[in-house]
């Protein structure tokens, strides 16, 4: 009976692994926009970057985010199942942040979104989290930046000399959308991770001389340019961490 009851048990686990996913999407990059200024200085190793938190009163980004994985995940996966989920609870975003200073496992704030997982019957979480990084903008001449960057933003340089390719002229400063972040696949039976993929990705707004970086873009333009970069990157990244369950 212990023989027939095991195998029983291993038929179950066969069947869980071989049956369609039901996943469960959440994106938690999109409560804030995180602008950085290098400072002026040399001959250290601190980073001295100025730092300014803007809130976000839409789920813009986060909506950006979760459609992307969602359209990738069903060309990566034709017979799973999708639930795009928003979240907006602040200690979802605080415990992802305290995760990053720890060096935790981004499963370790899955307990936190087990109500919800629940409710929609998910076996796999598809979690686009925030990643931190050093800044790295590449230019003409080299890769530039100070200091660390996380989530979604903009970086704000007032004297990097950059070579413009289509005028072949050279202007100082410029304005860098950036996005770092990570899309990780959990098997909620644990959880554990079982696939990721970290992206730092950024890009480079000349400026005009007489021109402020940050005024570069007006409030839609900085929008448009980070969901672009979700998308994009998003997109490439959801097929490389689902395998499709067979």
């Amino acid at each position: 009976m212990r023989i027939i009851a095991i195998l029983f048990a291993l038929a179950a686990l066969a069947a869980r692994a071989e049956g369609p996913r039901n996943y469960a999407i959440v994106s938690l990059v999109g409560d804030e926009i995180v602008i950085v200024a290098p400072a002026m200085t040399t001959g250290t190793s601190l980073d001295r970057s100025s730092r300014s938190h803007l809130k976000l009163e839409t789920q813009a980004l986060d909506k950006t985010a979760v459609a992307a994985a969602e359209a990738a995940l069903r060309e990566a996966d034709a017979g799973a199942n999708a639930t795009m989920l928003l979240v907006r609870e602040p200690s979802l975003y605080e415990a992802q942040l305290k995760a990053l200073d720890d060096g935790a496992d981004v499963t370790s704030i899955v307990p936190m979104l087990a109500p919800t997982l629940r409710s929609v019957h998910a076996t796999h979480l598809v979690l686009i989290s925030k990643m931190r990084r050093n800044a790295a903008f590449e230019t003409e001449r080299s890769h530039v930046g100070q200091g660390k960057l996380e989530g979604v933003g903009f970086y704000i340089d007032r004297a990097t000399r950059v070579d413009d390719r289509d005028d072949r002229t050279e202007y100082v400063g410029f304005l860098g959308p950036y996005a770092y972040f990570r899309v990780s696949l959990i098997d909620l039976d644990g959880p554990k991770l079982i696939g990721q993929k970290e992206i730092a990705a950024t890009q480079t707004v000349k400026v005009n001389s007489a021109t402020h970086p940050w005024d570069e873009l007006d409030a839609a333009q900085k929008v448009a340019a980070l969901q672009s970069i979700l998308r994009s990157k998003i997109a490439e990244a959801v097929p490389q961490v689902v395998k499709p369950a067979r």
